[in-house]
């Protein structure tokens, strides 16, 4: 796996993979009326910017995007990994890759996660601060607001104990 910044050439798979991931990530936790809400004004060229800031960077196994980060100024805006690959470690991978890369003074990462990330995020030693929601096409969609320290390790990180 290689962990690059994104091109223009990576927005249809990126776009792909966002979509997937919350169709088969968030059922269970979201009703249809929310997905579908949330998914209905979501356009590739959403991710034109933050590609041209290089604020998104892509996991690549063989040749192919597996999934995705993009953070700015210490805030996760969205992770998300292709739901066909997932738990084979791209998305901690991910992750730390763009704290890393993360150009902020701040101390402390900050991330809006869907309630089905919720658990990922804590394995990677971030802690829950409170709820927040978004009106989306007349649907409250509700987030968990989280944070991490910069310099912590996360959990499943096997240097972290040293």
């Amino acid at each position: 796996m290689i962990i690059r910044k994104a091109k223009k050439d990576d927005i249809d798979r990126i776009f792909e993979i966002h979509i997937q991931s919350i169709k088969h990530g968030c059922k269970g936790f979201y009703t249809k009326k929310q997905i579908d809400a949330w998914l209905a004004d979501k356009k590739p060229e959403k991710y034109l910017d933050g590609i041209k800031k290089g604020s998104i960077f892509v996991a690549e196994i063989g040749g192919q995007v597996a999934g995705f980060v993009q953070i700015n100024q210490g805030v996760l805006i969205r992770l998300f990994v292709d739901p066909v690959v997932q738990g084979k470690n791209i998305g901690h991978s991910l992750l730390e890759y763009a704290i890393k890369k993360s150009k902020t003074r701040k101390k402390i990462i900050k991330v809006e996660v869907t309630l089905n990330a919720k658990g990922f995020y804590k394995k990677n030693g971030f802690i829950e601060k409170g709820e927040s929601y978004e009106k989306i096409n007349n649907q409250k969609i509700p987030f968990i607001i989280m944070g991490r320290l910069i310099n912590s390790k996360s959990r499943t990180d096997p240097n972290a104990s040293k």
